[in-house]
């Protein structure tokens, strides 16, 4: 679990959740300039979710596509994260069951105590079938969490 901190304190351990899409390239920016601001450190991950009850061919294609793509989008937050002058770390995770539990996990075994994560915006009817990451992490974690538009 994540250390309690006081509420008026800032961050000294920032973890952002990081997909490559436009969400989290949101997010990515916001955690980049509250790091520089607070000198907190600042982890970026991505998870690559395999499903279970795969044939053993199925998932080493799809871990080989989803590591690749990835790669791809880590390369580009490494251009904006290099130019902000923020020392940073960055990590991927695969899980077989839940993002957002691999999410809370992570950022407890990191002692964050703050995650940053964008979101689609999604709303109404399509989050309800849908769920999202963003909500399942802001209901589950125990360090506080921003979620960037």
């Amino acid at each position: 679990m994540a250390k309690s901190r006081e509420p008026d304190s800032l961050p000294k351990s920032i973890l952002v959740a990081y997909d490559g899409s436009p969400g989290s390239k949101a997010a990515a920016r916001f955690a980049l300039a509250l790091a520089r601001a607070t000198q907190a450190r600042l982890t970026f991950v991505t998870v690559l979710l395999v499903p279970a009850n795969l044939s053993e061919s199925t998932v080493s294609a799809l871990v080989g596509d989803l590591t690749r793509k990835s790669a791809s989008a880590l390369e580009e937050l490494d251009v904006v994260a290099n130019q902000s002058g923020v020392s940073f770390t960055k990590q991927s995770i695969t899980t077989g069951v839940s993002v957002v539990r691999a999410i809370i996990e992570f950022a407890e075994s990191m002692d964050s105590d703050l995650i940053v994560m964008g979101t689609k915006g999604v709303t109404g009817y399509s989050k309800m079938m849908l769920g999202s990451v963003a909500a399942g992490v802001l209901a589950g974690a125990s360090s506080s969490v921003l979620v960037v538009r």
